[in-house]
């Protein structure tokens, strides 16, 4: 790579970032119904992103409360 490559100066995104990013464009995933993207989204806004936290959400989504 020259110095002159725009890939060079690139900044690569944090691990913190990309979550942050997948989690804000969730809603916009093609197929994905939009109860569970927000159900989903709103866990993680809320620092709740856990797996028995989600099994929860997505049981009472069901009806199995």
């Amino acid at each position: 790579m020259s110095e002159n490559d725009p890939a060079k100066n690139k900044k690569i995104p944090s691990g913190d970032e990309v979550i942050r990013d997948f989690f804000e464009n969730l809603i916009k995933v093609t197929g994905l119904d939009q109860v569970i993207a927000d159900t989903l989204q709103k866990l993680f806004q809320e620092g709740e992103l856990k797996k028995q936290t989600i099994l929860d959400a997505m049981r009472k989504l069901r009806g199995g409360e």
